[in-house]
């Protein structure tokens, strides 16, 4: 994951570079993007979610194609398998599975959420 982090973060400074523009030109009035988390995202110490990459893709007029290869991302086997369960399970207002749905719920949020796409 920390090597993914520096490729996506090098690929968009150096594309910000390129185009001539600012941390400050992507991010605005930061109300959706601060400078520090560009410069996190860039410097490969934080994973950008896709909403701020899609964001930041636009402010660099490049499609989200160019910062990111698709085809190297992939969703971890775990959280298919929690996914799958957490769809398909029905809860006929039983607590025992109720209380399944909220564990699986906890454990994507704490395993996985964060490096998902």
């Amino acid at each position: 994951m920390d090597e993914l982090k520096r490729e996506i973060g090098y690929k968009i400074k150096t594309i910000r570079r390129s185009c001539g523009k600012t941390q400050i030109d992507i991010c605005g009035d930061e109300s959706e993007l601060t400078i520090r988390q560009l410069a996190r995202i860039e410097n490969g110490q934080a994973l950008a979610t896709l909403p701020k990459l899609l964001l930041i893709a636009d402010k660099l007029g490049v499609s989200l194609q160019n910062i990111v290869d698709v085809k190297v991302i992939e969703i971890p086997k775990g959280f298919l398998k929690l996914k799958d369960e957490l769809i398909h399970s029905q809860t006929y207002a039983d607590k025992g599975r109720i209380e399944r749905k909220e564990a699986i719920l906890e454990e994507i949020y704490e395993n996985y959420y964060e490096n998902l796409p």
